[in-house]
């Protein structure tokens, strides 16, 4: 791996669902096809739902949101879904260009909408919070011995504080499991349901607490925005343990579990680069259902 380069979440992700897919996307620099379709295909829905929450909280960054911003908030969401689309979709960056979707894309952004607002909507419950940052660029460099640190980078889509307690979001389209049964499962190279997106949200605090010291000190909360399920009565975006007996226990604080947490980190990334290990072919072939690689390895 090019030592300029930095991992993300999501090449990690790949690693532990394949390596074959690591090698050939981050390593061999083999590019997935970014053809613009005739429509929204699954991964630009959540781009655009990404951006479009990003741009309705652009100027209340570092502020108590209280109720009365909701009124401007709510506001602003169609124009926010529609330069959102005119960026991801249809990757305009002419301010004076941005398009109204049209046809099936108008659908589609019409159910955009609805998950914003609900987001919205569920915001309130939590007032007052102080909202952070979007998109957060966050860089760090995480030690794997007394002499070699490994560069990590990616983007927390959300950071907002309450109460003393610093949340650290990420949106989720799709149907992600908030449970895990222990840390090894995160790692689980055969487990077809490993909880992706907890694994990616430990790894953002985990990049907080060694990008600054500040946050090395406070209580961080990983949660998942389920998109999809903010609309239930029960809703909760809280990761949670869930053991073979049902036991539940919530995670309250990253601190909590980040020595197990980046003890089993640590070993994932010297097995990356150790050269002695191939970047072997994953075993299950359902995890090759949706893989844009398996043209080229056979599966």
């Amino acid at each position: 791996v090019n030592s300029k380069k930095s991992l993300s979440s999501s090449a990690l992700n790949d690693y532990i669902q394949c390596p074959l897919k690591f090698y050939l996307s981050k390593i061999a620099g083999i590019k997935e096809s970014d053809e613009i379709t005739e429509n929204i295909e699954a991964n630009v829905f959540g781009s655009i739902f990404h951006k479009a929450m990003e741009l309705i909280y652009k100027e209340y960054e570092g502020k108590v949101i209280e109720k009365d911003i909701f009124a401007r908030l709510e506001a602003s969401v169609d124009n926010a879904v529609k330069v959102a689309f005119s960026k991801e979709y249809l990757k305009i960056t002419d301010e004076s260009k941005y398009e109204e979707p049209k046809g099936r894309n108008e659908l589609v952004t019409h159910v955009i909408k609805k998950y914003v607002q609900k987001t919205l909507d569920y915001d309130k419950t939590l007032v007052p919070f102080t909202y952070i940052k979007s998109e957060q660029k966050i860089n760090c460099r995480f030690p794997i011995s007394k002499e070699k640190h490994i560069s990590l980078s990616g983007f927390i889509d959300r950071i907002h504080q309450k109460d003393g307690v610093f949340f650290v979001v990420d949106y989720k389209t799709g149907a992600d499991d908030l449970a895990y049964k222990n840390i090894d499962q995160l790692f689980d190279k055969e487990d077809v349901k490993r909880p992706k997106a907890v694994f990616q949200t430990l790894m953002y605090a985990l990049m907080l607490k060694y990008n600054s010291k500040h946050y090395e000190k406070t209580t961080m909360r990983p949660n998942v925005f389920q998109i999809k399920k903010i609309m239930s009565a029960e809703y909760s975006p809280q990761i949670y343990r869930k053991d073979g007996r049902g036991n539940v226990e919530e995670l309250l604080d990253y601190n909590s579990i980040a020595g197990e947490y980046e003890d089993k980190f640590r070993i994932l990334l010297e097995e990356i680069f150790d050269p002695t290990i191939p970047f072997k072919q994953c075993s299950s072939a359902k995890k090759c259902e949706y893989c844009s690689f398996k043209n080229i390895c056979g599966r």
